[in-house]
């Protein structure tokens, strides 16, 4: 999931910047980046919902550098999808 990811950022950067790319390169990256901003954004609800502000070890949580798979107690599949969370 992480290298999909950079493979992603670089393929959006470049796109963006020099109009170059695939179109299945292109459906690739929304589909990862859908995901990815789904499972973020759930976890993010799932943080305020349940007082996260005040959790022992919130460490890396909400960080937008840090990819969500790194939060902690966050566990993901090699997928990068959320398979548990252990606080």
């Amino acid at each position: 999931f992480r290298a999909s990811t950079c493979l992603c950022q670089f393929y959006t950067q470049t796109s963006k910047r020099f109009g170059i790319g695939t179109e299945s390169m292109r459906d690739t990256c929304n589909g990862a980046n859908d995901e990815a901003s789904q499972q973020s954004y759930l976890l993010k609800q799932f943080y305020s919902a349940t007082g996260g502000e005040h959790w022992y070890n919130r460490s890396n949580w909400l960080n937008r550098i840090i990819p969500y798979c790194d939060w902690h107690g966050v566990l993901c599949n090699e997928n990068g999808g959320i398979t548990e969370i252990n606080l």
